[in-house]
């Protein structure tokens, strides 16, 4: 979904936590990485297996942006062929956190080989993946500040110590920042604090079968003005993973309902904005104990002829929480 180069983090040690705002918590260990021309042109082969705590976690799920997903095996080993183009890998189990390889060069034609680690707090729920596009016909300098009360897991590029990035603007969304392009900003956190909205123990979603999902998303992204590179974007990070299970209940937090997760300033004022952020819980069996009332997103089209912010994010609430909000 990326595509940025960047030198990959260096693990001395197992189970290193982030210690200073935008570090990131490794998850992972390069083993190895070996020019293989085995590997077809324009791939790159991952090898590699999957601990929790020093035990291993067979059957987890693992994808790529370009589509690749295999599972571990009964000893948490994988073998997945992903596109050079890609820029990360998503490792999912119900009921654990995720683990994401990120920032890792997918070489052509190379093995790499990882261990990756599960991260441990279950408690703690993943702001994950919001990602701010900042269009403008003409380049503009742009001051973004990122107002959260929650500790940043990770910015790309590093946010400054005012919590802001000052870059300037392309017609594409990129965005130039220290004499660098990057697609976009990047940041995540972690918190306690996130909750499906409801009143009166009513939640306002859907409850979407997996088969679905794919065209609900298209359709609901569609209607809130997402262009179709944003609405790949999101869909190719988080379908795969509701698509495991038979349901998932989803609801959107739009524009304002979004500053209840982070606030944005922007300077200049931009002429258009729109943020969208997803928060959902997957199910095995259709959730009838819950009482739900249907979402209705509206069409809205975004004007985007003078300088236009986008950002999407998302969390998944796990049904343990969700049952603790009710």
């Amino acid at each position: 979904m990326k595509n940025i180069l960047l030198t990959i983090f260096t693990i001395s040690s197992l189970g290193l936590l982030a210690s200073t705002p935008g570090e990131l918590a490794s998850m992972y260990q390069v083993m190895s990485d070996t020019v293989d021309t085995k590997v077809p042109a324009g791939k790159c082969l991952i090898t590699g297996i999957i601990t929790r705590d020093g035990q291993v976690i067979n059957e987890a799920l693992i994808y790529s942006a370009s589509g690749a997903k295999v599972n571990s095996n009964k000893i948490g080993k994988f073998k997945i062929l992903v596109d050079t183009s890609d820029t990360y890998l998503v490792i999912h189990k119900s009921n654990f956190r995720d683990a994401f390889v990120e920032y890792l060069k997918f070489g052509n034609q190379h093995h790499i080989d990882l261990k990756v680690f599960m991260p441990l707090e279950e408690e703690m729920i993943m702001v994950e993946k919001p990602v701010i596009y900042a269009y403008s016909p003409d380049q503009i300098d742009v001051n973004l500040k990122l107002i959260s009360t929650e500790n940043f897991t990770f910015t790309y590029p590093q946010i400054s110590d005012k919590g802001a990035w000052d870059f300037t603007t392309q017609k594409d969304g990129s965005v130039l920042l220290n004499n660098k392009e990057y697609p976009y900003l990047f940041w995540e956190s972690e918190t306690e604090e996130i909750n499906y909205s409801k009143n009166d123990h009513i939640i306002e979603g859907n409850i979407i079968k997996n088969e679905l999902i794919i065209s609900f998303l298209e359709e609901q992204l569609t209607n809130l003005g997402l262009n179709s590179r944003e609405k790949t974007d999101f869909i190719t990070y988080w379908a795969p993973r509701m698509t495991q299970h038979k349901f998932s209940l989803i609801q959107f937090k739009v524009d304002e309902d979004y500053d209840l997760i982070a606030k944005i300033s922007v300077t200049p004022s931009p002429q258009s904005m729109r943020r969208v952020y997803m928060v959902f819980t997957s199910f095995d069996e259709y959730p009838s104990q819950y009482n739900i009332k249907t979402q209705i997103l509206n069409p809205s089209k975004i004007d985007r002829s003078g300088l236009t912010i986008i950002e999407w994010g998302g969390s998944e609430i796990p049904q343990a929480k969700l049952n603790s909000q009710l």
